[in-house]
């Protein structure tokens, strides 16, 4: 990871309320974590209505692990753990369930805040990235039936 050659210089007196309107600009979904141990979430800030209209209210005060599907809480462990230990962040696809009934994807990389064990995970949403490859999905499968029809024909 390549960082700023001058981040003291540029970053060290910005105001708390810039580096949030950063954050909410910067990523689709940013969590403010307590300690690697319970891992709760503190505050949130969406970069879309639609999303904070989706979830935001049934995240907050909850462990982070308690919002995600039983397939992900393996990486939320992973980055939580990696952030503590002031690990390189690295990215992780976790889905979270919704209420429409179809999972959530956010992939998320998390940072050490702070010495008391607080952990910012910054999320970027990938639900442009799945209705595009079901689009593919769709047309593959369309394209197969075609040729069936031709090979009977």
């Amino acid at each position: 990871m390549k960082s700023f050659n001058a981040s003291k210089d540029w970053l060290g007196g910005v105001p708390a309320e810039t580096t949030a309107k950063l954050l909410t600009v910067a990523a689709d979904v940013a969590l403010v974590l307590s300690d690697v141990r319970e891992g709760r979430v503190r505050d949130v800030a969406f970069g879309s209505e639609e999303l904070a209209a989706e979830v935001a209210s049934t995240w907050l005060g909850k462990p982070w692990i308690d919002t995600v599907t039983v397939e992900s809480r393996a990486k939320v462990e992973a980055l939580l753990r990696d952030a503590t230990a002031g690990q390189a962040p690295r990215w992780r696809l976790v889905n979270h369930p919704s209420e429409s009934g179809t999972d959530l994807p956010i992939l998320y990389a998390a940072v050490k805040l702070k010495d008391d064990g607080t952990v910012m995970a910054i999320g970027r949403s990938m639900r442009p990235m799945a209705a595009l490859q079901q689009q593919i999905v769709q047309a593959q499968n369309s394209m197969e039936r075609e040729l069936a029809k031709l090979r009977q024909a």
